[in-house]
This record gives structure tokens, sequence and C-alpha cells, in this order.
């Protein structure tokens, strides 16, 4: 997590997931947090590839944002409802629990994304020195951070009649496709991106269109 005036996290797991298109290169660095530890690492395995999923079906909007080529950087934290409750109200002024936060590093002005509001203004840091458009070669491309709440995540999916391992990919797509710069506060928006949620959960061998289909 980059985020200003939060707590560090002191240690973190950097494993590269993959390559979505020729040359450019994908590494999801998950935050070692108590609720990734009681995932386990087949679900937290779902989940970078969930990242890397969704950027290998969104390789064209990526190129258009890290046009560079450069190795794409990705934060991912799996974390409970009071966590992320804080970031929203720190962040974003919600003072309320929500399932996923997005925070794209790469944009010039400081913006927030969140699942059931769309976007919206955030105090988190933009762009570090180097690490975006105008960066190093050598350096990462930050593309941003992704918060999901594992508990909120658990009852989304009960509430929808959906498999667990479903909806946290779900979230983690969600967020993925908020760093490269969709929106869902408008119906249109909204639409767009769940129809790219599904194609995204069909290349992670999920049936979106099963049970609980009729969820957010």
């Amino acid at each position: 997590m980059r985020f200003r005036r939060t707590p560090r996290v002191e240690r973190s797991e950097r494993r590269s997931t993959g390559v979505v298109e020729a040359r450019r290169a994908i590494e999801t660095v998950v935050s070692q947090t108590p609720q990734a530890a009681a995932l386990g690492a087949d679900l937290v395995g779902l989940c970078r590839r969930a990242v890397e999923a969704a950027l290998a079906e969104e390789a064209a909007r990526l190129g258009e944002v890290a046009p560079d080529g450069r190795r794409v950087e990705v934060s991912l934290t799996l974390t409970g409802d009071d966590e992320i409750r804080e970031l929203n109200r720190r962040h974003l002024g919600r003072d309320r629990a929500t399932d996923v936060l997005s925070f794209p590093m790469w944009k010039d002005d400081e913006e927030g994304a969140e699942t059931d509001t769309g976007t919206g203004p955030a105090s988190g840091p933009g762009p570090e020195p180097g690490t975006g458009p105008e960066g190093a070669p050598d350096e990462p491309f930050l593309l941003g951070d992704v918060v999901v709440s594992v508990e909120t995540a658990r009852r989304q999916a009960a509430e929808y009649g959906r498999p667990f391992p479903e909806e946290l990919s779900r979230l983690v797509v969600h967020g993925t496709l908020h760093l490269l710069d969709y929106e869902d506060a408008s119906r249109r928006g909204a639409a767009v991106m769940r129809g790219k949620e599904d194609a995204v959960l069909v290349r992670l061998g999920f049936d979106p269109r099963g049970p609980g289909a009729a969820g957010r």
C-alpha cells in the first residue's frame, strides 16, 4: 500500500503473475495481512490471477495508460471491514465499510474509486517520482492500489448466492478495472464494467451467468 498518512505495511510478498502481452510483465504485490494469511495460498493466488486476467483482457487499454512497455506493478491488499472503513473515511470522506477501493497511481490528479458509488476524490498520493509515464525504463510502472474487504466479500457472496471465490475474484477484477480509468458512477459505465468483469471471470473459469448472476 502506498497511501499517504496510512499505516505502512512492513512486509509484502512480491511475485510475478505473468505476461499479458509481448514483453509486458505484471507484478502483483500482496500485502501480508491477517486476512490474506487466513485465505491461504490458493485463494491469494486466485486474486493474483484475477489481476493478471483483467489486465490481459484490457491489454489495449493498459497500453494506453502505460505505453512505454515497462513492467507494471499493482498493489493488492486483502483486509477487513474496519480497515477498509478507515481508508474510505480518510481518503474518500465516507465513514462506512465498502467492498473494494481503488487508487490509480499514474494520474496527475488524486482519485479513488469505490464499487458501490463509482469514482470520487481521494486524498491518496499521486504518482511517485520515476514511476509514472515519464519514469526511468528500469523502474516499474505503478498502476495503483486495490483494497478488498474479505469480510464484505463473504457477506455479498452469501447474499447473491454465488461462490465466495467468484465474488472475491469479481471484486479484485472490479478494482483493477478502476485502475484503468473505467467508471461505474453512471448506469452506462456500470453496465460496461459489469460486462468486462464477466469476460474476465470466464477467463478465470467461472460462470458469471450461473447461480448468483442476478446480484451486483
